[in-house]
């Protein structure tokens, strides 16, 4: 419920509740004299209407501090929405912090999708949101933390070494999509952020790819790869996730396609300096965690693409 409902609501409260004190007066009639209305009629309209009002101030309060009791019961709290990706493990150690700076400030993280980003904001359900640029309205505002590279996991069953060309010692690969042979491929839903850029890919390589199998997440697609189920393509960030990477190829995708991560908040947003330093923090953790996973699948470090 919100105060845009509230007019409407309290509105219909108070007609329902004045009726039956209106119902003898109008079924009596109006009587006239002289070709006015009796002074006593005066009187009950007056009292009538005063009485409306009376209800309907009530009603409006009432529905008022509802739509504020939910605001202000999270007072001292900060609520994180966020799509699973590096953000989402980072942020974990970023809560002990923020809560340690301010112990009256308790931090909750919400995993969400990030095509309900801006739903979720507008219902009051987070703060802020931290995730992709997805197709916000001019009602969200988003500030940009950094660009993300796709990369192609491929299970070793495929020996894609002839199509790599190696730059920088223990660097990614990188690969051409267009000169790969036919393989099997796990691809996300349509609905979500990572598939729209899978999309942008393959079109501007003028690629058509039929996936063997749909999935509703990043994460899903990279433990269908490790279980040898086909090829997936994700944002770096994702491949925190992986757990048997030794199964595992990682290829940077040849273009200039990138992901992104970044701050999402309703317009006109003013943040608290608990949230300011949550933020900070969670930009900080992402640093720090895009570098392990450069440790852990080679020593190649990325240039940010702002």
């Amino acid at each position: 419920l919100s105060l845009h409902d509230a007019l409407p609501i309290s509105l219909a409260t108070g007609i329902l509740i004045t009726m039956p004190a209106f119902t003898p007066f109008f079924s009596s009639g109006l009587s006239l004299k002289s070709s006015t209305l009796e002074i006593s009629n005066f009187r009950q309209i007056r009292y009538m209407v005063s009485f409306f009002c009376m209800v309907y101030s009530i009603s409006f309060c009432t529905v008022f501090f509802s739509v504020v009791g939910k605001v202000s019961s999270r007072v001292g709290g900060i609520r994180i929405g966020m799509p699973l990706n590096a953000a989402s493990l980072a942020a974990f150690d970023v809560v002990k912090e923020v809560e340690k700076k301010y112990p009256d400030c308790g931090v909750e993280i919400y995993n969400i999708f990030s095509k309900d980003m801006e739903k979720a904001l507008k219902e009051w359900a987070y703060d802020f949101v931290i995730g992709p640029m997805a197709d916000l309205s001019k009602n969200v505002d988003y500030d940009l933390m950094y660009r993300d590279f796709y990369v192609l996991v491929v299970p070793k069953r495929y020996d894609l070494e002839t199509y790599a060309e190696y730059g920088e010692q223990g660097s990614f690969p990188v690969i051409d999509m267009k000169k790969l042979p036919p393989m099997d491929y796990i691809f996300q839903d349509e609905t979500t952020f990572v598939r729209k850029g899978i999309n942008r890919i393959l079109e501007k390589q003028k690629l058509s790819i039929a996936p063997r199998l749909v999935v509703t997440s990043s994460t899903l697609a990279l433990q269908a790869a490790e279980n040898g189920f086909g090829c997936c393509i994700v944002s770096t960030g994702h491949l925190a996730y992986l757990n048997q990477s030794a199964n595992l190829k990682v290829y940077l995708i040849k273009g200039e396609e990138t992901s992104s991560c970044g701050v999402a908040y309703l317009h006109n947003k003013i943040f608290s300096e608990e949230e300011k330093c949550c933020i900070a923090l969670i930009r900080r953790a992402l640093r720090e965690g895009e570098k392990k996973i450069m440790q852990r699948f080679g020593t190649w470090e990325m240039k940010e693409r702002e």
